[in-house]
């Protein structure tokens, strides 16, 4: 073992394992214990201090299963000393969190005594964006029938998968080309050498990505391709996934370059790609192409530093370029951002290559406007991060049921996906006019909180605008007049917010609040992007309310149900009594005295019969007086308004309650339903006014248009508290008012509370179906 010169004696080695941009921690081989540990170890393995892991094992961090595994392998590593290579190893943190590491072991001597170096980086963030990308594959597809690049993706031998400019460039049809092995299409030049690096990558060797192969088409042309090849994980298995540009035109201005100047002008004049020639460091010659790409004339080009067009993220890129250069080495391929003439900025793929211009080293820098292949790349990811947040909306969905929880999970995505300071979610309450704020993220102690109300007539024209899209507010401070709503985004330091609409089956359930601390910071793309995610948002939010009611309407049903039971065996108790105590005695009654008159003489019968005729018509009297209870015969016969007279006197006589009546278009006939529902509806009511209101007194209105039938029933005694009442478990006359009105697709409007009277309005839907 060789003692590593910078831990000789007076170095201060903690001094320099802090130095090192990854964790790094000396281990003692036969514990396992931590001898040393810098900072980077303990923000890695989430600890305070790097003080706080000396002295423990390293083997308690290390998953269970993992753990002798691990330890055969520090033995390993003392008895054979291997070259330090990097390999993964997952931990499971305090809290139960894991991360993924890249790993690496050495052995060092720590004065005279042999210690294990390990020297590691967090790759959890990027084994994510790995998965991330495995799952965007249909996207990518997309991507690859819209460039102008060829894209090969190969396993083995054979193509798997070719995209639409790979069959325009070779000549041959998609099943041709995934029909022949992958090298089949090369010059036989290349053959050989394409086949061994496409074998050797796939079995994860080390080779150069990047090159340029000729190829043969289908008409047995010549082409040269840009190609570059990486190995990706495809369909859970290694693939490589190849991407070509035809450049056949550059390679025959290189060619012509080399024959004649005059030759590589011609040619040069008409390429599509921007052309210059540097000698010196000077540009002495520019193609309109080039012209064209940086908007600058060939005399502006030849006065310009290229230096100064390079956008400020790309000059440390160029600066390595240039040492290769200063070395005489061609550079090919480089993505370079650039500023060009009106300060617009440009993706440019750029080509350098040295050629002998009068005994001095000269370049020709042949470069592609690759902007628009750079905003699709761009847009691919932004497209992968809103499906995997549309995605994840949907789950919310199905796995939360409250509303509430929903939303506040949904905020946390929404911000990981549109750049914003804040942002809330608030609902509709059109029961009260207002609004209220359901969630807010973050949380600050002088901002909005959730379950904040504000008045629908505050927010002027919002909900208006809304209807035609985003609203938007590019600089509070701009604004003549803030309302109370925008008064405390203001307060919270935000300048700028978009409101975009909640909205679900042609109904406004809310709106959502993304917030900026900076002015103009939503863009049109931006505000497209939340309308979507809004759409979604507002789609799971409307399904767990009516998830909610449907529980709801499910324990109604089933109270309603139950109540039904108890009502119906009162309504038998009270018959069978009825029947026991009046008809039965009074049948018993008849009984007897038919008895007794078959025992007595002439003059005597005469005075049993007539008591047993009175006894007859008194038993038909109650008998009636039960049908009419049960239900009014005449409510079949003569329909809703006479029976409702009938009932109002009967009511008089047998409660001394007096009902005052107005009634307007109810005269003819309707429904069987609606008619037997507004009888008991206004039945109950006045049952429950003459019982319960403490008043002698009552009014009954009912109206009808040709869509409509309605009915108000108003008392002005003790009234009562509506909330109360219908939570309670013996109660059935409100509900059951509710559940006839709810059947027949209309609306119950309780108007009540202590000391006030109470006010009941039914309102009916009529169809030409239902009139008589």
């Amino acid at each position: 073992m060789q003692t590593d010169p910078a831990l000789s004696p007076g170095t201060d080695l903690g001094t320099v394992l802090n130095l090192l941009p990854v964790g790094a921690c000396m281990v003692d081989p036969e514990s396992g214990e931590i001898l040393l540990a810098n900072d980077a170890a303990a923000c890695i393995l989430d600890v305070a201090a790097a003080q706080d892991l000396i002295g423990r094992s390293l083997l308690q961090l290390v998953q269970r299963r993992r753990r002798r595994e691990v330890r055969d392998y520090l033995r390993h590593v003392m008895e054979t000393a291997p070259l330090p290579r990097f390999f993964h190893e997952r931990l499971e943190l305090a809290g139960g969190r894991q991360i993924d590491l890249e790993v690496a072991a050495g052995i060092l001597n720590l004065g005279d005594r042999p210690v294990i170096q390990l020297a590691f980086r967090d790759i959890t963030d990027q084994i994510s964006a790995e998965a991330a990308l495995r799952e965007s594959e249909a996207l990518f597809r997309s991507l690859a029938e819209t460039t102008d690049a060829a894209i090969f993706l190969f396993r083995g031998a054979y193509n798997i998968h070719v995209n639409a400019a790979a069959c325009r460039i070779t000549g041959f049809d998609y099943h041709e080309l995934v029909a022949m092995p992958f090298w089949q299409i090369l010059h036989p030049d290349f053959r050989d050498l394409v086949r061994e690096r496409g074998l050797a990558r796939q079995q994860g060797e080390h080779v150069d990505s990047q090159y340029e192969v000729a190829i043969l088409t289908k008409r047995g042309e010549t082409r040269w391709l840009q190609y570059a090849g990486n190995v990706i994980d495809y369909q859970g298995q290694p693939a490589v996934l190849g991407t070509a540009i035809d450049i056949t035109d550059r390679k025959q201005i290189e060619q012509a370059l080399q024959e004649s100047e005059a030759r590589f002008r011609t040619l040069a004049h008409v390429s599509p790609a921007s052309i210059t020639v540097h000698v010196d460091d000077r540009v002495v010659y520019a193609n309109p192409a080039a012209a064209s790409l940086t908007g600058l004339s060939e005399k502006e080009l030849q006065e310009t530093d290229f230096w100064s067009m390079l956008h400020p993220d790309s000059v440390e890129t160029m600066q390595r370029a240039y040492e290769r250069m200063g070395r005489g080495e061609s550079v090919s391929d480089l993505k370079l951002q650039v500023t060009v003439k009106h300060s617009a900025t440009r993706w440019i793929e750029v080509n350098w290559c040295p050629f002998d211009h009068q005994g001095k080293t000269a370049w020709i820098i042949t470069g592609y406007d690759i902007t628009a292949l750079v905003e699709a790349e761009q847009v691919l990811r932004n497209n992968a991060r809103r499906l995997e947040t549309l995605s994840e909306i949907d789950r919310l969905g199905l796995l939360v049921t409250s509303r509430q929880e929903i939303a506040g999970s949904v905020l946390e995505l929404i911000r990981s996906l549109i750049p914003c300071d804040q942002a809330s979610i608030i609902e509709t309450d059109p029961t009260q006019h207002s609004y209220v704020v359901m969630a807010v993220s973050p949380l600050t102690d002088n901002g909005i909180r959730p379950g904040r109300r504000f008045k629908a007539v505050r927010w002027r024209s919002v909900p208006e605008d809304l209807a035609q899209g985003v609203y938007l507010v590019p600089d509070l401070e701009r604004l003549a007049r803030r309302t109370p709503f925008q008064k405390e985004l203001h307060r919270a330091g935000l300048r700028s917010y978009i409101a975009v609409p909640l909205a679900a089956q042609q109904k406004l359930l809310g709106m959502m609040i993304l917030a900026s601390r900076q002015t103009d910071s939503f863009s049109a793309q931006v505000q497209t992007t939340a309308l979507e995610v809004a759409r979604r948002v507002a789609m799971v939010l409307h399904n767990a309310q009516l998830f909610g009611e449907l529980e709801s309407s499910h324990r109604r049903l089933e109270e309603l149900s139950r109540r039904l039971v108890q009502v119906q065996e009162i309504e038998r108790r009270a018959i069978a009594r009825e029947l026991h105590d009046e008809v039965g005695q009074t049948l018993t009654a008849l009984s007897i005295h038919l008895e007794l008159a078959s025992r007595v003489g002439l003059e005597e019968q005469a005075q049993r019969l007539a008591e047993t005729r009175r006894l007859v018509e008194d038993l038909t009297d109650r008998v009636r007086r039960m049908s009419l209870d049960l239900r009014p015969p005449m409510l079949d016969d003569l329909g809703l308004l006479p029976t409702l007279l009938w009932y109002f006197d009967r009511i008089a006589q047998q409660y001394r309650l007096q009902v005052t009546f107005e009634h307007h278009g109810i005269e003819r006939r309707f429904d069987a339903d609606i008619e037997t529902a507004l009888f008991r509806i206004v039945q109950e009511a006045l049952t429950n006014v003459a019982r319960h209101a403490q008043v002698q007194t009552a009014s009954v209105r009912l109206w009808a248009d040709s869509a409509t039938i309605s009915a108000q029933i108003e008392d002005k005694g003790q009234g009562f508290d509506p909330d109360f009442v219908l939570s309670r478990n013996n109660t059935s006359g409100l509900r059951g008012m509710q559940e006839r009105v709810r059947l027949l697709a209309g609306k119950l409007v309780i108007e009540a509370q202590p000391g006030s009277g109470a006010c009941l309005t039914a309102l009916l839907p009529l169809h030409e179906a239902r009139h008589t």
